[in-house]
């Protein structure tokens, strides 16, 4: 999910200091009682975070043990050191806030009305430590103390559409990381509820919306079921309906439309969809004043959407406006912001596009600044940390196959190893890191010829396709990949078995890549160049007859004015050039029956039928003494491959 795609709704982090009803119990001594109320009303009061926390630990000192008052001095001690270390970004805050939650938790007996807001501002507390470390057990215990929440809150309760809606917040955290559709599956439905649950508070009704909106996203992902998605654009869109002109949520809800609509495009291909997403992205975009916070986040964001239109019609126009967007918001992100590294990555990769597309040495050399820099302001054991690497070493990858530095690759493939080394196998994203490296170590084949990189890289990307999951929206890419691999290996060796799996791969890619799709057209004219490449092994006219259906279909799928069209268009013109050379070789006998004497004395002779007929076809256009001529030359050579072999 992008940053800042959807809103949070902010908890309730502080209980009343002392609870009705309980004003009665004894204290052995009344100065004591005077004091902890004394220091209890100093840090319930206290603007400076530091002096409340000071103000709540005497508070707790002075408390009897069994004191009612203790766990909501505990309950308020964990909120304060959860905003300062929202302020200091020290672990130890975070950590003492989640154990004065937790004694908080243990000393409230059940049935107390409170209990389910201790619970609440505890899974909160794992949460913010969650977000900074990553450890996947904070957000376990996370969503356990929200479900306590939601678990003891009466059904009529205000505040069970506020638990309902955190603890699906938690749940698709954990779905992030592991890809579990059980999680994101408990996140829709809780969202459901708190958006039912919610029907008279329009205020609090869009923003559920809105993150109903975004969990269905998420869902979408790992699923593509496109009713999913369906539901995200509706709720987004019920969202924006419900929100009126000038509403300081408005921006958001817009970007996070264009979110659903930039993954349906992804998915669809429908070129609608990806230019609504741009002109809603773009509408967010104005409606946020300059010096809001998120404005280089929804500058990113509207990038992305540039960037997936330009890869789908090639206009330049476009990927010039996905690097001005991007540059801006790495411009307004202050120096030490944490989002700075993923928005200095994103540029880079729009960078990278543009130079696949125009060749331009200075694009690719910003690019890998880019990434470089990301890295660099990235703390080791970050989460992001792998991603950029992999996107650094692709950028070096680039590089190399056009200007063939063989230390761009050796740095590539260093940083493509980096990042699989620092992923766990279960991470959800760890076949593209795979994938990536594969790349790297099939463009050092092509360079070297050695098989052993071409053995780890087609290994790599059938691990990739084992550990994805069916229906996943990366599993066409894999297989072409894997069919390119193959394929490559098979012009290096000629081994015929190779370019047979190069077609199932590549059969594989365009099967389950949907219709409308930006890439099929490509993956098409992949698969027609490997039946091209089997019609070169067995002479079998329907193998130059499968890559002339393909290339006709890959055309077909092209836009008028896409930079691929010309490649397209000749490899088909190369194909209909093949399949014509050897249907004349018929009218080439009738001209000089010779040509049947030869190939009938020497059939036993390892020769391509297929070369004899392209060297007579272009003699064609020749006079027939030339052509008589050519005849006794490939006589000659015919018998001296005779006696060759013999011997």
């Amino acid at each position: 999910m992008d940053p800042n795609s959807s809103t949070a709704e902010a908890p309730q982090t502080s209980v009343p200091a002392i609870l009705p009803g309980e004003h009665a119990e004894t204290v052995a001594d009344s100065n004591l009682l005077n004091a902890l109320r004394d220091s209890f009303e100093r840090a319930s009061n206290c603007s400076d975070t530091a002096e409340s926390i000071e103000a709540y630990l005497r508070a707790i000192e002075l408390a009897p043990p069994g004191h009612s008052a203790l766990p909501v001095c505990l309950n308020n001690l964990g909120s304060s050191y959860t905003r300062h270390f929202g302020q200091s970004g020290d672990l130890a805050d975070i950590a003492k806030a989640i154990a004065a939650h937790q004694k908080a938790v243990e000393l409230t007996p059940q049935g107390r009305a409170h209990l389910p807001s201790y619970f609440h501002n505890l899974g909160r507390a794992f949460t913010r430590r969650f977000e900074h470390a990553g450890n996947l057990s904070d957000t376990t215990e996370a969503i356990e103390a929200h479900r306590r929440a939601v678990e003891l809150t009466p059904q009529n309760h205000a505040k069970l559409p506020l638990y309902l809606s955190i603890l699906g917040s938690s749940l698709e955290d954990r779905f992030e990381r592991t890809g579990d559709l059980v999680d994101i599956g408990e996140a829709i439905r809780a969202r459901q509820r708190a958006v039912e649950l919610t029907s008279q508070d329009l205020a609090n009704l869009r923003l559920r919306l809105s993150n109903l909106g975004c969990s269905f996203s998420s869902r979408f992902e790992r699923t593509r079921d496109l009713s999913d998605i369906a539901e995200s654009i509706k709720a987004h869109q019920r969202a924006i309906r419900l929100t009126p002109p000038g509403h300081a949520a408005l921006p958001s809800f817009f970007n996070n439309l264009g979110n659903s609509l930039t993954r349906c495009f992804e998915r669809t291909g429908t070129l609608s969809d990806i230019s609504k997403a741009v002109a809603v992205r773009q509408k967010a975009v104005e409606l946020t004043p300059q010096d809001d916070a998120k404005l280089p986040s929804r500058l990113n964001n509207l990038g992305r959407s540039f960037m997936l239109r330009f890869e789908h019609t090639g206009d330049l126009a476009d990927i010039n406006e996905a690097i001005i967007a991007r540059q801006k918001a790495v411009e307004l992100t202050p120096q030490g912001h944490a989002d700075l590294p993923f928005r200095s990555n994103n540029l880079g990769c729009s960078l990278e596009k543009r130079f696949e597309r125009t060749g331009n040495p200075s694009d690719i050399a910003e690019s890998i600044k880019a990434h470089q820099r990301a890295i660099e302001l990235t703390p080791p054991g970050h989460l992001q940390l792998p991603s950029y690497l992999t996107n650094l070493g692709n950028s070096f990858t680039h590089r190399f196959r056009r200007f063939g530095h063989l230390s761009d690759l050796a740095q590539a493939i260093e940083a493509h190893q980096r990042a699989v080394g620092l992923i766990s196998h279960e991470n959800a994203a760890f076949p593209c890191y795979l994938s990536n490296l594969a790349g790297s170590l099939m463009s050092q084949f092509e360079r070297t010829a050695d098989l052993s990189d071409a053995a780890r890289a087609i290994a790599s990307y059938q691990k990739a396709i084992e550990l994805t999951p069916q229906g996943h929206a990366d599993l066409p890419y894999y297989f072409n990949n894997l069919g390119g691999s193959f394929q490559r290996q098979f012009e290096c060796t000629g081994v015929p078995s190779d370019v047979v799996k190069a077609i199932a791969a590549f059969q594989k890619a365009v099967d389950l890549t949907p219709q409308n799709h930006s890439e099929l057209a490509f993956r098409l004219n992949n698969l027609g160049g490997s039946f091209a490449s089997q019609f070169e092994c067995t002479s079998d006219l329907s193998d130059i007859n499968k890559a002339i259906g393909v290339r006709q279909r890959a055309v077909k799928l092209t836009f008028e004015n896409h930079a691929n069209l010309p490649f397209c268009l000749n490899n088909l013109a190369s194909s209909f050039h093949t399949r014509d050379q050897l249907s004349s070789l018929p009218r080439i006998m009738q001209i000089s029956p010779s040509v049947s004497i030869i190939l009938d004395a020497h059939s036993n002779v390892a020769l391509d039928r297929l070369v004899i007929s392209l060297i007579l076809f272009k003699q064609l256009k020749h006079t027939r003494k030339q052509l008589i001529s050519l005849l006794q030359i490939m006589q000659a050579f015919l018998v001296i491959s005779t006696i060759s072999g013999a011997h």
